[in-house]
């Protein structure tokens, strides 16, 4: 799947605005907030809902899955949540030669050696993900065990699919991807951002985004940004890599 350009989101944007705008104002009371189907509990894998309706805005998040997390019911503020994701945005930074790596990093996993060795370890976490599954089934994993070994195999996977990008293809499908994260720093903070537009904006970009007692712990990257996030560095207030 391509990555879209900045230009083409904000006109599917706009479009959609103008369509709910039509439609009438009942028809922009939905559940949709920033980190609609992405935010996900660390410890069981459950997802969480929006909740606490102020003017048409979701102001909270319910761990609304598994009954035998400890976390199951519990609410947590969203304020907190969009800071982190802005302070993700606003110290990601990508080096001068991501170019470079990026296509250093996409010849090895060319090499049929490196491709072979791929198609293995795939096998062996689709082994695993099996095995898995029957001992949920019979009673030797509970529940939540279960989740948290289906989501750690089925992001390994992920990861691998992401390594298998022809290397001539990469960098002209990436550019625009350096575009739209530069313009996601920018739209976060716009003025009268919607919680929709935000949501749009992590949907495009991460496809999970992990959420634990302290916050936001770990983001995992739409497959077509994998490349990307994968030579990014990060700085601190002060401007200096970490």
């Amino acid at each position: 799947k391509a990555i879209i350009s900045s230009e083409l989101w904000f006109r599917v944007q706009e479009i959609r605005e103008s369509r709910l705008r039509r439609v009438g104002p009942s028809a922009r009371k939905h559940r949709a907030y920033c980190l609609s189907g992405v935010a996900h509990c660390l410890y069981c894998g459950s997802r969480y809902r929006g909740e606490g309706l102020k003017r048409g805005k979701y102001l909270y998040l319910r761990h609304g899955g598994d009954v035998g997390c400890e976390h199951y019911g519990r609410l947590r503020a969203l304020s907190p949540l969009e800071t982190q994701l802005a302070d993700l945005f606003e110290r990601l930074i990508l080096p001068g030669d991501w170019r470079g790596q990026v296509l250093r990093a996409a010849r090895k996993f060319a090499n049929p050696e490196t491709q072979q060795d791929v198609k293995n370890e795939s096998a062996k976490l689709q082994a695993a993900l099996q095995r898995a599954m029957q001992l949920y089934l019979w009673g030797d994993l509970d529940e939540i065990e279960y989740r948290r070994e289906k989501v750690k195999l089925e992001l390994a996977l992920k990861q691998l699919g992401s390594q298998t990008l022809e290397p001539a293809m990469l960098v002209p499908r990436l550019e625009s991807g350096v575009e739209f994260i530069k313009s996601a720093r920018t739209l976060w903070e716009a003025p009268g951002v919607t919680q929709e537009t935000k949501g749009q904006l992590v949907r495009e970009l991460f496809e999970e985004v992990k959420v634990g007692i302290e916050g936001i712990v770990s983001v995992r990257p739409r497959p077509e940004y994998v490349p990307l996030f994968a030579c990014a560095e990060y700085v601190n207030g002060r401007g200096e890599r970490i």
